[in-house]
């Protein structure tokens, strides 16, 4: 198992059972149907959408009494709080709605709409539903303007006013402003550090932005993820450009002081943005560490890691994308994953070669699949690229002899080393997948996910001949003639020392935290893999120092007498001394010596049950392992930008870009 060696920064884990790493929380069943409680009858505003399921009694209030509309319990609103009611309902009817609360005004009708319970009909309302309707779906604001959709909606509505375009866009433009301030408000009131992703982003009209997601989990367990800002970028996006960017980002939102971690890729325009911020930070009295906060997207890290391995297995010849109307390379210089590559973009570019390989699958009884081709810059496409190309091996091989346009012709043993390929791909697929979610933690897998990588690397290239899975993983490798299993080898150990490379830089103290604070792995995991005990005390240590900042200095037991006043020297050996006495039997002892959780366990419940046991870890948890270990939530943001900018969306400018996009997340 792969160890650190830099004893300057805080050790790491080591590689997860795949089947242990955390999944997304199970969603529960929608609420039953009830009438809205009358809150002029009762008094009060009843906002919480909690009181779709309660309804006040008659002395309710001299009593603060309730009854639950489900089992016609009483619950006590103790000084018109409703955190009572919500606990009965997560706990005796798993209740979705009231799960988490929402924020805002529009909170109570958000969640009659999960209810499926009528909301009265105000112009207001409809307004903003049908701007929330056009944000998220995308729809050009000339729908509105349609003689069909008007007739339709008058129809059900009549005498129902529908704005025109420009007001659309001017509504969304004021939306926009409006809830800015409460996002802002929203984030600071979350009770917790907030993590964030960024990148960059270039539109199909040639627009350049900087998408920036915030991440956090609340006081309920819940983990949430949303769109901070879509910033435009004027003139170069080198590292002071982004800072300034970013910083007014957060300048805005109140976000600096908070800001806990940020991942990004691998450009190099990040190292300049880290030391700029890092600067902001400092002169304002901020702690922030470039090195200790910023956490290298790992899906990036795989990806340059497989464009190494396809690099070297191409030889001399560029690893490039081909077009349908390039000339073939000489055969020889070619790849097999070069010419399956040539081969799958001659069949997808012309309507004929797709009828005849649509027969030929047809005839093979394989219907519904199409063929894959990958691109550099989506990890992971070429290994889908070969697994479906090796699903359709019989009408892919057939196509080029029906066609005679002098396709590239795979042979039996390029097919042979393509599985091979594919196995060896499939290494990184796993790897990266499970990181990538946005629902469930995810740094606390990043480096046992380095390890696991690694160990399957060292084992097809023969170093684990010792273990059972690298004896398997070395004879896939035997498979392949000498000449190919050595090309194939040299391939692999330039993946391995790419992804050994980044893992070494993986140095930053959240790390070691993320796996330690996972009630699956704690310390154990790094003993279970061997790691030597002065690795192991380091990653310990790094949890110790957020420790020292999370608990109160009230609630540490004075272990050891130490006078008021004394020398600068002496006071500094006696709270050595008393840390080490406070550490005996402190949280993080007692949280290490209890038993492990089951590696089903789901990552937040646990912490959720376990918060007033261990409430200092319990606030530690909740920051570190809302960090992000990719930047797919970024990466997602753009997708949707690629929806919303169509050919026949070109015109729109960057303001009304970035607030289509961010409403599309707020609303």
């Amino acid at each position: 198992m792969m160890q650190p060696t830099d004893t300057n920064h805080a050790s790491n884990g080591a590689a997860p059972d795949r089947a242990s790493l955390v999944s997304s929380p199970p969603a529960s069943p929608p609420p039953p149907v009830h009438a809205l409680a009358n809150t002029e009858a009762t008094g009060g505003k009843c906002r919480s959408p909690v009181w779709l399921h309660f309804r006040k009694a008659d002395d309710y209030t001299s009593s603060k009494r309730t009854n639950c509309m489900h089992c016609n319990r009483v619950i006590m609103a103790s000084g018109g709080s409703t955190t009572a009611m919500h606990a009965h309902l997560k706990k005796l009817h798993n209740t979705l709605s009231v799960v988490v609360k929402s924020a805002g005004a529009d909170s109570l009708n958000r969640s009659a709409e999960l209810a499926n319970i009528e909301v009265p009909f105000t112009p207001e309302g409809f307004k903003k539903r049908l701007l929330r309707w056009m944000v998220r779906t995308n729809q050009p604001f000339s729908t509105t303007e349609d003689p069909d959709f008007r007739w339709l909606l008058r129809l059900l509505k009549p005498n129902l006013v529908v704005h025109s375009a420009d007001t659309i866009k001017c509504e969304i433009m004021k939306r926009y402003q409006e809830e800015g301030p409460r996002i802002g408000d929203r984030l600071c009131n979350a009770g917790s550090k907030i993590s964030v992703t960024l990148d960059c982003w270039t539109s199909p009209n040639t627009k350049a932005f900087m998408g920036i997601t915030a991440h956090y989990i609340d006081h309920a367990w819940v983990p949430h993820s949303l769109v901070l800002e879509f910033v435009p970028l004027l003139g170069h996006h080198s590292g002071e450009d982004l800072c300034e960017a970013f910083v007014a980002t957060c300048d805005r939102l109140g976000l600096l002081p908070k800001l806990l971690g940020i991942t990004t890729d691998n450009a190099s325009n990040i190292d300049n943005f880290l030391v700029r911020l890092e600067g902001v930070c400092f002169s304002r009295g901020i702690a922030f560490d470039k090195k200790e906060q910023h956490v290298r997207c790992m899906a990036h890290v795989t990806n340059l890691g497989v464009q190494a391995l396809l690099r070297r297995l191409s030889g001399d010849v560029e690893d490039a994308e081909l077009g349908p109307d390039d000339p073939p390379a000489p055969s020889e210089r070619l790849s097999c994953i070069t010419r399956l590559r040539h081969l799958v973009v001659k069949v997808r570019s012309s309507p004929q070669r797709r009828n005849d390989f649509k027969a030929l699958c047809k005839a093979c009884g394989i219907s519904g699949k199409e063929l894959i081709c990958d691109t550099r810059t989506r990890w992971n496409s070429t290994y889908a690229m070969i697994k479906r190309a090796s699903e359709l091996r019989t009408p892919l091989s057939n196509v080029g002899k029906m066609s005679q346009s002098g396709l590239p012709d795979l042979s039996d043993s390029d097919w042979e080393l393509l599985e091979v390929v594919a196995h060896v791909l499939r290494a990184f697929d796993e790897a990266s997948q499970p990181l990538c979610g946005a629902t469930y933690p995810t740094l606390n897998g990043v480096v046992p996910t380095y390890n696991y990588l690694l160990d399957d690397l060292e084992g097809f290239l023969g170093m684990r001949d010792n273990e059972a899975d690298g004896r398997e993983k070395s004879a896939i490798i035997d498979r392949c003639d000498p000449d190919s299993k050595s090309i194939l080898k040299e391939a692999i150990q330039t993946a391995h020392e790419k992804i050994r490379k980044y893992y070494t830089d993986a140095w930053a103290g959240m790390y070691a935290i993320a796996v330690i604070l996972d009630p699956r792995y704690k310390t154990c995991y790094y003993e279970a893999n061997k790691w030597e005990a002065e690795h192991i005390a380091h990653a310990k240590g790094a949890l110790l120092q957020p420790v020292e900042e999370y608990e109160p200095a009230a609630s540490q037991p004075d272990q050891v007498g130490i006078a008021t006043h004394l020398p600068c020297a002496e006071e500094r050996s006696f709270k050595c001394l008393k840390r080490l006495c406070v550490q005996r039997n402190s949280e993080v002892e007692r949280y290490l010596a209890a038993p492990m959780a089951d590696p089903e366990v789901n990552v937040l419940e646990w912490w959720k049950h376990h918060s007033d046991v261990y409430p200092c870890l319990a606030r530690i948890a909740r920051d570190y392992l809302a960090i992000s270990a990719t930047s797919v939530p970024a990466e997602r943001v753009f997708s949707g930008g690629a929806d919303l900018i169509t050919n026949k969306r070109g015109s729109l400018n960057e303001d009304t870009i970035q607030a289509c996009m961010c409403l599309s997340s707020w609303l």
